[in-house]
Order: C-alpha cells, then structure tokens, then sequence
C-alpha cells in the first residue's frame, strides 16, 4: 500500500500533527511463510526518512507479542509541529537514529525498547537565561535510553557548542501526553574560557513541556 500526504495527531490536537509527504506499508514474505505477520515501512518527510518495521507474533492476529525497529535520516525537526509543541519552545537541527522495541500490544507501556540518536547544527530556545545566554547554538547532540515500564533512562544525553557542553543522565517517566513527562535528571555544564573552563552542577525537574532547573 502507498500513501501521499499522510497527516496524524497523536495526542488530539490539530495543532501538534505528524505529517508524511508518502507512505509505503507492504507484508515481509519471509515472515508469512513461517506463519508471522510483519510489515515493512518505508516514510519521507521533514527533509529525511525512516525506515522501519513491526513483526507480530501471529499471522492472523495484531494482538500479543510484538517487536519494532526504526531508522530516522536527515529529519528537520523544527518542521515537525509536534515536537515543536511538546517541548513548548523552538528547536531546530537535523536528526539521525535508531528506536527499537518490544512489548505486547495489550500492553504497550510494560514494554522495553532503546533510543539512540544524533541531532546536529542546530539550536534550542531556553526558557529563562542562562549567564546571559538566551539560546543554545550545538554543533551536535548525542543521547542513548532505554525504555522499561513507561519510563526512559537517559544513560547519555551530551550538547557540544562553542558556548558550553552539557553532560546530562537520568530518568523521564511518560505520560500520555508527551509534553507532561515528568523529568529527573542532573549534570554539569561546562562554559570554555580563554585559560581554563567554568563548570557548574545541575539538577532538572518538573516536565518536558515546563521543566525547572536549578544550578549548585
């Protein structure tokens, strides 16, 4: 099956969508001649693609065990309204990565799964300032987590710019809408200096859409 122009709102709000300019869905025949039932996904949109796909654990049934895997290239997320509204600010740059999972359809936020990704040349609006500095310009941001039990564990999640690099790990407990995520995280942020660096701890709570931080 092929689709043009695919548009979805994920959390029911026609201002937060997520569009496809096409969408191309077709069964993997490897699968159906051992009796499983797998679709393979191909999407461009945002300036990239993703490839992907979903493999059930029965041929005639979307219920019980399933497993997913997908690979994002070259997506600009500043196009992407529903980004833009969950993180409640502007963020631009270009995105590369990996997601995978495994869970039962019955119960998708018991599952697990991983996220690995890049995000580069890019920039993000801060709530309040910081020493001055009003945006973030990064040269790149790299983040690794793991899903369990409706929660991320950020095991990395590193910003390197010519102001500052931030160093930051910890948890993100999912809600059904993304941008109440309550967040748990701490790090450091290192400002380079003409003779040496400037580093500074910090903490980070409250949720993706309002979070709070404190400096130490």
């Amino acid at each position: 099956m092929a689709f043009e122009n695919v548009t979805t709102s994920p959390d029911g709000r026609p201002e937060a969508t997520l569009h496809a300019d096409s969408l191309r869905v077709r069964p993997g025949g490897i699968s159906l001649l051992g009796g499983r039932l797998s679709l393979l996904m191909a999407a461009e949109g945002y300036g990239g693609e993703l490839r992907g796909r979903i493999d059930f654990s029965r041929l005639f049934s979307l219920r019980g065990p399933v497993t997913a895997e997908a690979t994002l290239r070259d997506i600009r997320v500043e196009k992407c309204t529903w980004l833009r509204e969950a993180l409640a600010r502007p963020i631009t740059g270009t995105l590369k990565g990996t997601v995978s999972f495994s869970g039962q359809t019955e119960t998708l936020k018991n599952g697990t799964g991983s996220i690995d990704f890049t995000l580069t040349n890019g920039a993000y609006q801060l709530i309040e300032s910081f020493l001055g500095i009003e945006k973030i310009d990064f040269s790149k941001v790299e983040g690794k987590a793991s899903f369990r039990n409706g929660a991320l564990k950020i095991t990395q999640l590193t910003l390197t710019g010519e102001k500052l690099r931030c160093f930051l790990k910890g948890d993100i407990l999912l809600a059904d809408d993304f941008g109440d995520s309550r967040i748990d995280m701490s790090g450091t942020i290192e400002i380079p200096m003409q003779n040496n660096s400037r580093r500074v701890t910090l903490t980070i709570s409250g949720t993706i859409a309002n979070p709070q931080t404190r400096f130490m």
